[in-house]
């Protein structure tokens, strides 16, 4: 039976909003499962951190040129490949037996992730006229929070009655739902593609995953009792070599991968600096709370994944607020509000014991989810609002790249710290009253994101709102017309 061009199209546009909600289910879902893979693969704390670098480096590395492979080869036809590679990552992933294999499981799922999220919401707004395409980025947003925020207790009930294997296999028949409503979507044109393919992003691309890679190492070793000076220095040496290569091409290419002269702006640096002190506390709050729930309250996986909706609610719910707000007066009081929100809520971390109430956990983890919003929103506001519209692709992939990073180098830091203490036998890893050693990371977060916070509060501009600014834009505009004369 064939299908109306309708109904074709509504098939098609609930594929790409299932591919979505899938992301940020997966994402969220597997942040609960730190304590069940502790113990299926009998690994160190720092070690578990890597489920969540492998996925995370490589979703920001393979973001920026996913775009530019859509151009070239079609979005339908990466979007396709990017589902089919999250696919088997989650097939992968759920059969591990060992933990090595994990790891390249979890590498090839963030890799088919990054494929999908930038051309999925082409695609999407393609389906519709051009006089809707916000509400369809509206649609794209609330199915994302979705996801977000039913993820950790579907991941917890998940882990509870069944196993964390299930976690991975509950991706398959959505992948499969979503690869069906792709042959739906309307060909392209080929007149709309590129003819050259981006070998010297592909390039920029691999050399900055060597840099990146030597990063995380690098903290993850500083942190370790087993340090060998040897392996540090050339560590240092190789970062050094692979970051000089990746500027030589991106100075030599016509488009470079990541345009760093858009951050000339002060508010966009600035901006920049608080999104990667967002991450850095986000990510690392997210590995932190439910081993810390775990293993010093005694919560199940289930349990956990009830604990974590106030954060996800509370996201949920400021980040609209905030973006409001970074429209009318800038995003100075959002941003700077935002972080000290987070701080707080990792200062309140650092108190958690065995006989905490819930109350209390509760509260600190919707100051988390609060101020992850207010941030998150008021920059990405910011963004749209200083950056010329022909560089907003490249101001985000920059932002999405170093706040990625930002967020792997706090996750890395904070397990290996956590390892580093248990080794050393001064925090132990569970206690009558307390565990020190989660007490100290909670403590680095909240210390690094209060300087965030400083910064910001120190260098935002006070904020114009966007009538205002449009108005000295064009302001200066015609200055530099008539000086020109």
């Amino acid at each position: 039976m064939s299908l109306d061009a309708d109904t074709r199209k509504s098939l098609a546009f609930c594929g790409i909003m299932t591919s979505s909600f899938m992301m940020f289910l997966n994402t969220n879902m597997v942040r609960v499962s730190s304590a069940s893979l502790l113990r299926a693969f009998s690994v160190s704390v720092d070690q578990i951190s890597s489920v969540y670098t492998a996925y995370l480096l490589c979703y920001a590395l393979v973001m920026p040129v996913a775009g530019q492979l859509g151009d070239t080869f079609g979005r339908r036809k990466i979007f396709k490949t990017g589902i089919f590679l999250f696919a088997v990552g989650s097939l992968l992933s759920g059969l591990s037996s060992k933990f090595w294999f994990l790891i390249l499981a979890r590498a090839v799922q963030g890799t088919g992730g990054a494929l999908v999220f930038p051309n999925a919401l082409v695609l999407a707004t393609r389906l519709s006229p051009p006089e809707e395409s916000g509400k369809v980025v509206g649609w794209w947003g609330s199915v994302a929070s979705l996801g977000a925020v039913v993820g950790p207790t579907i991941g917890g009930i998940l882990i509870h009655y069944f196993s964390w294997r299930f976690i991975f296999y509950a991706n398959l028949p959505i992948s499969l739902f979503i690869l069906a409503t792709e042959r739906m979507l309307p060909d392209e044109s080929k007149e709309c593609l590129s003819d050259s393919i981006p070998y010297q992003s592909l390039v920029g691309t691999a050399f900055l995953g060597a840099a990146s890679l030597c990063v995380v190492v690098l903290v993850r070793n500083l942190g370790s009792l087993q340090r060998n000076a040897g392996v540090t220095s050339s560590m240092v040496l190789t970062c050094a070599a692979c970051t000089a290569v990746f500027l030589r091409t991106e100075c030599r290419s016509n488009q470079p991968l990541l345009d760093i002269a858009i951050f000339g702006s002060r508010a966009v640096a600035t901006s920049l600096v608080c999104g990667m002190v967002h991450m850095f506390t986000d990510q690392s709050a997210m590995f932190l709370m439910p081993l810390l729930l775990e293993k010093i309250r005694g919560f199940g996986p289930a349990q956990v994944g009830v604990a974590m909706l106030p954060a996800s609610l509370g996201r949920l719910l400021s980040a609209p607020l905030a973006g409001r707000h970074a429209d009318r007066k800038g995003n100075r009081i959002p941003a700077v509000l935002g972080l000290l929100l987070m701080a707080s809520g990792c200062l309140s971390f650092c108190l958690i014991k065995q006989d905490t109430g819930i109350h209390y956990i509760l509260g600190g983890l919707a100051l988390l989810g609060l101020g992850d919003g207010l941030v998150w929103s008021s920059n990405l506001t910011t963004l749209l609002k200083y950056v010329p519209p022909e560089k907003s692709g490249s101001a985000t992939g920059v932002f999405n790249l170093a706040s990625f990073i930002s967020g792997i180098i706090g996750t890395t830091a904070t397990g290996s710290m956590i390892n580093s203490a248990i080794q050393l036998n001064i925090y132990p890893f569970t206690g009558v009253d307390t565990a020190p050693g989660y007490a100290a990371s909670c403590a680095l977060l909240a210390s690094v994101t209060f300087l965030g916070a400083s910064f910001g509060f120190s260098c935002l501009p006070r904020g114009l709102s966007v009538t205002q600014y449009d108005a000295a834009k064009r302001k200066t505009i015609e200055t530099a017309g008539r000086d020109a004369y």
